[in-house]
């Protein structure tokens, strides 16, 4: 089977399941059903757009991949995945097509003003305020997230409540936890990774999960100048599309080389969100036939246990 009809195959399916999850939601609502249940179904059917979009875009069709696009925007807009939908109404700006852009213009302002208009008297308006704030700080622990709601807010919420809405924020991929449980804390970050665009991203630090599929070193011209910044890169795949590459210290793949010689190996990093071509100022110029988006990671977990496995050791101004 080729790749093509491999994809005609995969875009079927997602149409299916957009088309399936906004029914549900709909039907939900006629019956005044569970809010949290009706975001859920609006949160898949705005992912999976934005995956249409994506085999649209790729395949140079930029009004389909624009009309999924804002079909996304309007679902994650109504569920309340406030930077899902920015992400969604600023890759329709910039792909440029005149029939979409009034809308995506009007949609961008109404998001201007959200924050003013959060309900947050019902769980599902907590969950989606716990969200926003993520966003807004790029991250939060159970006890700041808990001092965030309470300062823009005015709201108590308790630490078991926090992590029950992240659990319910990393299930909608909305959200990456690392932590827990035994007592630890949650550190709970925004999911940069599914975005519609990571344009405005570049430069913020957050966690990545997925499984490293193999070594791509040898895709990078390394003029090894800076001997403090040796590094091993990775493709970082999983659920990410397109995928990602993942930049890791020579210490982190010295100490787990075992993990990194076995693929897939699943992973959480913690890092910036780069392009592969930034690389190049510390001397990895990329041979790669696309730009890709690259983790330069801070800190790296087992996906599988949580357990930490490394953190980065900054000397000298080095890392």
């Amino acid at each position: 089977m080729n790749i093509l009809l491999l994809d005609n195959v995969r875009i079927t399916q997602l149409i299916k399941a957009v088309s399936s999850n906004l029914i549900r939601a709909q039907q939900e609502e006629k019956k005044d059903g569970d809010e949290s249940l009706i975001n859920s179904f609006l949160d898949k059917a705005g992912f999976d757009s934005v995956l249409l979009a994506k085999y649209f875009l790729k395949e140079n069709d930029p009004v389909e991949g624009s009309r999924y696009l804002l079909s996304g925007a309007y679902s994650f807009e109504k569920s309340g995945a406030f930077n899902q939908a920015l992400a969604c109404y600023n890759k329709i700006i910039n792909i440029g097509e005149e029939e979409f852009l009034d809308q995506a213009t009007l949609g961008i302002s109404r998001l201007d003003s959200i924050e003013n208009d959060l309900d947050i008297s019902t769980k599902e308006g907590k969950i989606i305020a716990l969200d926003f704030l993520i966003w807004k700080n790029y991250g939060l622990t159970t006890t700041s997230a808990q001092k965030s709601i309470s300062d823009e807010f005015n709201l108590e919420v308790s630490s078991a409540s926090i992590r029950s809405y992240a659990k319910i924020l990393e299930e909608r991929k909305r959200a990456i936890i690392w932590g827990g449980p035994q007592g630890r804390e949650y550190h709970i970050y925004p999911n940069i990774a599914d975005l519609a665009t990571r344009e405005k991203y570049y430069g913020q630090k957050s966690l990545f999960v997925g499984s490293i599929e193999n070594r791509i070193t040898d895709q990078f011209n390394v003029n090894f100048n800076n001997l403090d910044y040796n590094k091993e890169l990775f493709i970082l795949n999983g659920s990410i599309v397109p995928k990602m590459v993942l930049a890791v210290d020579m210490d982190a793949f010295v100490q787990n080389l075992e993990k990194f010689s076995r693929p897939p190996f699943a992973v959480k990093a913690f890092g910036e969100l780069k392009k592969s071509t930034d690389f190049g100022e510390n001397g990895y110029e990329t041979t790669l036939e696309e730009e890709l988006d690259l983790v330069d990671a801070n800190k790296l977990y087992d996906g599988q246990t949580e357990e930490a496995i490394y953190e980065r050791q900054e000397i000298g101004g080095h890392n």
